[in-house]
This record gives structure tokens, sequence and C-alpha cells, in this order.
């Protein structure tokens, strides 16, 4: 579970290694896999280009796709990862061209069927 102040691992190519959880939308206090959040950039290769789409610092939309926290499913299986992870999106659609993680299941069940394409493998 991320809540508001959580630093999270960025697992696309889109050069930015490290975020902060500012909003979680929806007057939610934690935020779970497949729930998109509002992230501010604190670390990374932030490219200073015209055509880049990380111009530095800012704010973006992102999506979980693991979390340290464990997710009981309803088959009876526990899931965890070793560290909070998410992926940048701009107008819905991610930011990188790869995802270098595997996402959990859960984004299936949201249909956030690009994010699966590009990723991996699904947990």
């Amino acid at each position: 579970m991320i809540s508001v102040g959580t630093f999270c691992e960025v697992c696309d190519n889109s050069g930015v290694k490290l975020a902060q959880c500012i909003k979680i939308p929806g007057h939610l206090k934690r935020a779970i896999v497949g729930q998109m959040i509002v992230v501010a950039i604190q670390k990374g290769r932030l490219k200073k280009e015209k055509d880049s789409a990380i111009k530095g610092k800012g704010v973006y939309q992102a999506i979980i796709v693991q979390t340290k926290k464990a997710k009981s499913r309803l088959d009876g299986s526990h899931l965890k990862w070793d560290n909070n992870a998410l992926i940048l999106l701009q107008k819905g659609l991610p930011i990188g061209s790869r995802i270098l993680k595997g996402v959990g299941h859960e984004l299936r069940k949201k249909r956030h069927t690009r994010l699966i394409s590009l990723a991996p493998r699904i947990c």
C-alpha cells in the first residue's frame, strides 16, 4: 500500500529513478496495485532537450505496479515484492517505451492492456 509521502522506484525507461507520492485521487488514504496516483519526480537522468518527455522535476500521474505490502488474492495466494514501483503516465499512456519489471495481475482486471503488453512478465 502506498500513502502520501511514500518514495517509489520508477520501473520504466523514462529516465526517472525515484518519485514521491503527493496525492491519491478519490479521498483515499492508501493506494494499491493498479491504482493511479500523482507523483513528484525526485531523482533521475532528466534531459533538458526540447523533444524529451520528461524535462525536469515536475508532477506526473503514475500507476502502481508493485508494493512491499503483501496483497492477498481471492484464490488464497499472497503476493508482495521487494520494493514499491510505479510507471509514469502522460495523458493516460506510459511515458517510457519499456517496462523493466513484472507487473501485478490486477492491471489486467482494471483494463490497463497497454501496460501489460509492455511488461516482461505478469505476476
